[in-house]
């Protein structure tokens, strides 16, 4: 949007920047609530300017909870990121808790947290073995699913396969729809890959989605490269990457729901395709504005949380 188009408010028409002025209301804040389609109400209601006081913070927490918003750590910090950050970042969750009287262990969402400091190499292998011996191994996205927490301290630790060798284990005896170890022939992937393209079409987030082993064979390869070498340079080029306006607000939505969104040059590092969809169909801002948000509070969530785990 143009900050010289003009916006009607209650019947009288000005610029974005004229109205900032009168409003005193900052222009992203402006168009952001305007590409929300807020009411004219809404819209010159005054940004109040917060004082991230401890007071001022514990007050907020515990609206937020007696509201009965509070749906977990997890979901505060995606709703209502810059609480969630300040308190992180000054005092720590279950401290804020007992602040307010309150035992935090009753109001965390997953049964499976553990303390801070629990997952060492040994820990985790203990609760690997355990996990296998009682649920058996169907998969990443399963694994996932069912404790998300083990699953981050088995990837960070070991990664998957690294931590069925630790237990003595044969990765490749467990995994769903084993693959052969040695697929590196140039033919052998073109060929998975080129039946792949026959019987799902071509989609960089289904390809990760549903066979994760294949998208990193070919992301190493080049996609440009494996489409060039089958013959399907121009279909790439024409479609297979394309994603509609739709799309692309779909994904980032989806991506800041599951508390994913860490920041642009992340997400340009893990999916270079939406983030060159976003920024040039919309610009980042615009896109955020698209979905309600303001990206102001979104901008630095990289910074951010390079700072806490810092701190």
């Amino acid at each position: 949007m143009r900050k010289s188009q003009l916006i009607s408010i209650n019947g009288m028409e000005k610029t974005l920047n004229d109205w900032s002025v009168v409003l005193n209301i900052p222009v992203s804040t402006l168009r952001a609530r305007v590409k929300a389609g807020w009411t004219d109400d809404e819209l010159i209601k005054p940004v109040v300017e917060k004082k991230w006081t401890e007071v001022f913070m514990l007050s907020e927490l515990k609206a937020w909870i007696d509201n009965g918003e509070w749906k977990g750590p997890g979901d505060l910090k995606k709703r209502y990121p810059s609480l969630y950050i300040k308190i992180a970042k000054r005092m720590k969750m279950n401290v804020a808790f007992e602040k307010l009287g309150l035992n935090y262990q009753d109001y965390l969402t997953r049964k499976n947290v553990r303390p801070y400091g629990h997952w060492t190499k040994e820990n985790t292998l203990i609760e690997f073995q355990q996990y296998l011996n009682e649920h058996g191994w169907k998969g990443v996205d399963s694994f996932r699913e069912h404790d998300s927490g083990l699953a981050s301290a088995v990837k960070d630790n070991f990664g998957v396969r690294g931590a069925f060798d630790a237990l003595g284990l044969d990765y490749d005896r467990f995994a769903i729809l084993p693959r052969p170890k040695v697929v590196e022939n140039e033919e052998n992937l073109l060929q998975i890959f080129h039946h792949y393209i026959q019987k799902h079409g071509f989609s960089i987030s289904h390809l990760m989605k549903h066979d994760s082993w294949l998208y990193r064979r070919i992301n190493r390869y080049g996609f440009n490269e494996a489409f060039k070498k089958l013959g399907l340079e121009q279909e790439y080029h024409k479609g297979y990457l394309k994603m509609t306006e739709e799309e692309t607000l779909g994904s980032l939505k989806e991506l800041i729901d599951k508390g994913e969104w860490q920041g642009c040059k992340h997400l340009q590092k893990c999916d270079p395709h939406l983030f060159e969809s976003i920024r040039g169909k919309f610009g980042f801002q615009e896109a955020f504005a698209k979905l309600g948000l303001d990206y102001e509070n979104y901008k630095y969530m990289e910074r951010r949380n390079s700072q806490l785990i810092a701190n």
